[in-house]
C-alpha cells in the first residue's frame, strides 16, 4: 500500500512557511484612534434611526449573509438585550444599549477583563459573532459616519 504525503512523509513544510495559527484574541482595538468626546457627541446627533443606515451601509459593502448575522448580533444588542450565554456564563451587556455613540474599544475592554473569561471564552467557540464581529463593524461604521 502507497503512503499518503503529509507530515508523517517528511513533506510538512519549514516552519518558517506554515501559517501561524489565529489567535482569537486579536489586537482589541485593531489600531483604532480613540473616538473622542467631541466626536462621540457628533455621533449622538445620529441617534436617531442609525440602525437602518447601518444596515444599509453594510448590505451593500458585505456578503448577504455576513450581513444577516451582523444584524441579527447587532440588534439584540442595541435593543440593550445584550448576548446571553446561558447558565454560567450569563448576560453580557444585558440592560445596557449600544448606539452609533457608544465607546466601542471600552466595550471590547470590559469583555477582556479578567472578570468576563467565560464570556469571551464563549464567544471564541462562536467565532467572535455574538460579540467582536458586530462590534467591529459598528466600530467600523463610526470611523465612516465620522469620516476617519
Amino acid at each position: 500500500s502507497k503512503k499518503r504525503g503529509g507530515a508523517s512523509a517528511g513533506l510538512a513544510p519549514p516552519a518558517s512557511e506554515r501559517k501561524k495559527p489565529r489567535s482569537p484574541h486579536r489586537s482589541l482595538h485593531l489600531g483604532w484612534s480613540p473616538i473622542t468626546e467631541e466626536q462621540r457627541a457628533s455621533l449622538r446627533e445620529e441617534e436617531k434611526g442609525w440602525l437602518g443606515e447601518f444596515e444599509a451601509y453594510f448590505r451593500g459593502k458585505l456578503s448577504h449573509k455576513n450581513a444577516q448575522q451582523v444584524m441579527k448580533h447587532i440588534t439584540p444588542l442595541v435593543a440593550g438585550k445584550g448576548v446571553d450565554f446561558g447558565p454560567g456564563v450569563g448576560n453580557f451587556l444585558a440592560g445596557i444599549p449600544v448606539t452609533i455613540s457608544s465607546d466601542v474599544a471600552k466595550i471590547l475592554d470590559a469583555l477582556h477583563a479578567e472578570g468576563n473569561a467565560a464570556v469571551r471564552d464563549h464567544d471564541d467557540l462562536k467565532g467572535g459573532w455574538h460579540l467582536r464581529h458586530p462590534l467591529y463593524k459598528l466600530r467600523e461604521f463610526q470611523a465612516h459616519k465620522l469620516g476617519m
